[in-house]
């Protein structure tokens, strides 16, 4: 798969510092490579650029039971604390920087407006989840009893499942966490991982 540059990016001001860990809030830097090695410019690191955590967490999960070494590879993927801040993330990196994206749809033009190359889930992470795996099989994986109480609410009768398995993962902060990882677990074992996420880590040649 081509590997976009940033577009329009700038030196990060102080290329010294470490790339300390991200967080939702506060994003983390990468150092210039040029600044740790002033004989040697190797090929730039590749960075994934995430919208949070979760995705980070996914994706590593896919390369790990894949038996890759995202590190040894030199990617990394970095959660940038929201769509938002891709902008200001991206300027951060230099003008040679190797950037690859991952978002959500509603996000998708806040990525496109900075990267060549993204990477989209459609509607989200948890929807290409469901869809990929079928209802019924998220609906074995999901605390049932809480969501039975969800599709007793009058605002979620006559609903399809897969609207109501969307519903129910994201209106509580912490199911993101909990049961992503078991959703994605489950796709790796039925071989059908969803193809933004095989295609931002280089496993296919697909546009997003």
């Amino acid at each position: 798969m081509p590997v976009a540059r940033a577009r329009s990016a700038r030196r990060w001001k102080d290329a010294g510092s470490g790339a300390g860990g991200a967080t939702e809030d506060a994003p983390a830097t990468i150092p210039s490579v040029a600044a740790q090695h002033d004989d040697v410019v190797p090929t730039p690191p590749l960075v994934i650029a995430v919208e949070g955590t979760s995705d980070r967490d996914v994706l590593a999960a896919i390369a790990h039971r894949r038996g890759r070494d995202l590190a040894a590879e030199g990617i990394e993927i970095v959660p940038i604390g929201g769509a938002h801040a891709i902008r200001r993330f991206v300027a951060g990196l230099g003008s040679d920087a190797r950037v690859r994206g991952l978002c959500d749809a509603n996000e998708a033009h806040l990525f496109r407006r900075v990267l060549d190359d993204v990477q989209v889930c459609t509607p989200d992470l948890e929807g290409e989840l469901i869809r990929a795996l079928g209802a019924e099989r998220v609906l074995e994986l999901v605390d049932r009893r809480s969501f039975r109480v969800l599709q007793l609410q009058p605002a979620q009768r006559g609903r399809p499942l897969e609207a109501q398995l969307h519903r129910w993962l994201r209106s509580i902060s912490d199911r993101g966490p909990r049961y992503l990882p078991l959703l994605v677990g489950a796709a790796l074992d039925a071989d059908c991982v969803p193809q933004p996420l095989e295609a931002v880590l280089g496993y296919t040649d697909q546009p997003g």
